[in-house]
C-alpha cells in the first residue's frame, strides 16, 4: 500500500483499475482479437478506458455539485427529471398502436423505481440505526 494515500483516494484508483481490467476482459471474451486483429482490441481497450476515466471525473463532480444543494433544490430537480422522463417517453410513444400499454408501463416502472428509492432510504436508516445499537453492546 502507497503510504501517503489517504482511503478515497486508494479507493478511486481501485476503482480505476478494476475499471480498466473489466474493460480489457470484456474485450478479450468477445474474441475481438480473433475477427479484426489486435489492433481493433487495443483501441476498444483505450477507448474504454478512457471513457470509464471520464466517468469517473464526471461522477465524482456531480456528487460534489449535488451534496451542496438543499433538499428543496435537490426534490425540484428529481422531480424536473421525473417530468422529463415521462414527457419524452410520452412524445416517443406518439401514434404508434401500443402507445397506451408502452405509457402504461413507463408510468409504472417511474412508480416501482421511486418506491425502491424510498424503500432503500428507509431500510438504510433502519440497519444504521440497528447497527449502531448492536455496535454499542460489544464495546
Amino acid at each position: 500500500m502507497v503510504p501517503h494515500m489517504n482511503t478515497p483516494q486508494r479507493r478511486r484508483w481501485l476503482m480505476i483499475g478494476v475499471v480498466l481490467l473489466v474493460v480489457f476482459l470484456s474485450a478479450l471474451h468477445s474474441h475481438m482479437e480473433r475477427f479484426t486483429g489486435w489492433g481493433l482490441l487495443v483501441l476498444i481497450f483505450l477507448v474504454g478506458a478512457g471513457g470509464a476515466l471520464a466517468y469517473e471525473w464526471a461522477r465524482g463532480q456531480l456528487l460534489l455539485a449535488w451534496n451542496r444543494l438543499p433538499k428543496r433544490q435537490r426534490l425540484a430537480l428529481v422531480c424536473a427529471a421525473i417530468a422529463l422522463f415521462l414527457g419524452g417517453t410520452f412524445v416517443i410513444y406518439r401514434g404508434k398502436p401500443d402507445a397506451d400499454f408502452n405509457n402504461f408501463v413507463t408510468r409504472m416502472c417511474v412508480c416501482l423505481a421511486l418506491i425502491l428509492w424510498g424503500l432503500y432510504r428507509i431500510v438504510s436508516r433502519v440497519l444504521d440505526a440497528l447497527w449502531a445499537r448492536f455496535s454499542k453492546r460489544r464495546d
